[in-house]
């Protein structure tokens, strides 16, 4: 029986697979002062984070806050509700509370509202109680702002408009074959010149991944345009590369789906099949990687055992 060579070669898994990006309604952020904005930090491009002072009004700094539920009413000591528990939980965010929300405003929540006021410089600093007109609700953290709706100079409304964010993306949906092999490997995802992990089962999730990919001018010309990110092509591929052997097709017998036969120094095992072109076959051999393979011949009986 004839023998042809065989070579060992880093394999990544890398595949093209259609890319779908889940994006969100546009957002805005709302005032609930009235009065004379003296100076602001938002401005296009900006990144609003929850727990910064984005604007005073007549001088009085302005905080954006992100809470799972707006904000409705001004707080103290004694007072329940989900709110509170909202309030509690972004508190517990930005490191100024330490216990357990528990939905009622009692005298840790109040010292933490302190230690927020004194960091931020907000008015009446020994007063534990929640202004709520002191803050603005953050629907999603971190808020990019595309455009603006007041400037510097201008006098608001409570319940007026500040700043609008474009469509946030929230999710990219990768449609990756059932017969990738990706078990037992970690999975990055490239996209317009972005890599980022794969978190989610054939989905990017996580909100540090998606601005990545929002914030790269590739994908934000595409998205410009009408249907631009329609039919989008992703890399994916493993994180961290393996070994794999590869082999001429004419080695190979018994096929089966991913499995097959591989024969060499007298020995015949089963190799599973992750790639394969007119120049050979890749397969996973479990760290056997003879340097030539046997030609296949179709032998009655012949059987090959798993690596």
């Amino acid at each position: 029986m004839s023998v042809l060579p065989a070579s060992v070669q880093a394999f990544d898994g890398r595949t093209n697979v259609p890319a779908e990006f889940v994006i969100d309604d546009p957002m805005a952020l709302h005032t609930r002062r009235s009065g004379l904005v003296t100076t602001s930090t938002l401005v296009p491009g900006a990144l609003i984070e929850s727990g910064a002072v984005v604007m005073t009004v007549d001088d009085d700094p302005v905080v954006a806050l992100a809470t799972s539920q707006p904000l409705h009413r001004d707080l103290a000591v004694g007072d329940k509700g989900p709110d509170v528990t909202a309030l509690q939980e972004s508190l517990v965010a930005l490191g100024y509370f330490k216990g357990q929300p528990s939905g009622v405003f009692g005298t840790s929540t109040s010292d933490a509202v302190r230690a927020m006021k004194r960091q931020l410089g907000l008015p009446n600093p020994r007063d534990g109680g929640f202004r709520v007109d002191s803050y603005i609700w953050l629907p999603a953290a971190p808020f990019r702002v595309a455009t603006l709706e007041v400037h510097v100079g201008q006098t608001v409304e409570a319940g007026s408009a500040l700043a609008t964010q474009g469509g946030v993306l929230s999710r990219i949906a990768l449609d990756i074959p059932a017969d990738y092999p990706a078990e037992g490997h970690e999975l990055n995802v490239e996209i317009f010149g972005v890599a980022v992990p794969i978190d989610g089962p054939g989905a990017v999730t996580a909100v540090d991944s998606l601005e990545a990919v929002s914030s790269s001018l590739d994908f934000q010309r595409a998205a410009s345009v009408p249907n631009g990110l329609d039919g989008s092509i992703a890399v994916v591929r493993y994180q961290q590369p393996i070994e794999a052997l590869r082999v001429p097709v004419a080695a190979l017998y018994s096929v089966s789906g991913t499995r097959a036969c591989l024969s060499a120094d007298g020995q015949a095992r089963q190799v599973e099949i992750v790639s394969s072109s007119l120049s050979g076959t890749l397969v996973f051999t479990d760290g056997w990687n003879p340097k030539e393979v046997d030609v296949a011949r179709a032998v009655p009986g012949r059987a090959c055992t798993a690596g």
